[in-house]
């Protein structure tokens, strides 16, 4: 039995060696994964910004509001609604025509306004802004170009 009392020997033996060599494997390679953490915690604190306005710049934001309130205090905004002398002439209109009539040039002043004509099949002829149709007979031309009445819609 002597003789397998030294090969258990040798064989506890290596295993100690074995397990001393994987041991100092690891004990490497955990001394380069944490060389490797502080590296990227050291470049991470370098990333970091020192001043707050280099990650959000509002001091731009807070000028481009100090511009846009002095200009709004400069200039008074023109009233929105409806004056009472536009109201009575409104209110003054007998038919639906004539409340069209006062109410387009009362829109004018807070909306653009475009005419279309449509044919009667209801294709769009042509779009306009009211002011050119104002000043061109464009429903007389479109009508003879197309051979149909045509009709204008506001």
């Amino acid at each position: 039995m002597d003789r397998y009392d030294a090969l258990l020997e040798n064989l506890k033996l290596t295993q100690r060696h074995g397990l001393e060599a994987v041991a100092n494997r690891l004990n490497d390679f955990v001394a380069q994964l944490e060389g490797l953490v502080d590296a990227m915690k050291a470049s991470a604190q370098d990333a970091l910004p020192l001043d707050a306005n280099e990650l959000f710049p509002i001091a731009e934001v807070e000028a481009g509001l100090a511009e846009l309130s002095a200009a709004a205090t400069e200039a008074p905004s023109p009233s929105a609604g409806v004056s009472l002398e536009s109201l009575r002439l409104l209110d003054g209109a007998k038919s639906q025509s004539e409340l069209l009539r006062a109410l387009l040039p009362l829109l004018g002043e807070q909306v653009g306004i475009v005419v279309e004509f449509i044919h009667p099949d209801g294709a769009l002829v042509h779009q306009a802004e009211a002011d050119a149709v104002r000043r061109l007979p464009v429903q007389a031309e479109l009508e003879s170009k197309t051979e149909s009445p045509v009709v204008p819609v506001v």
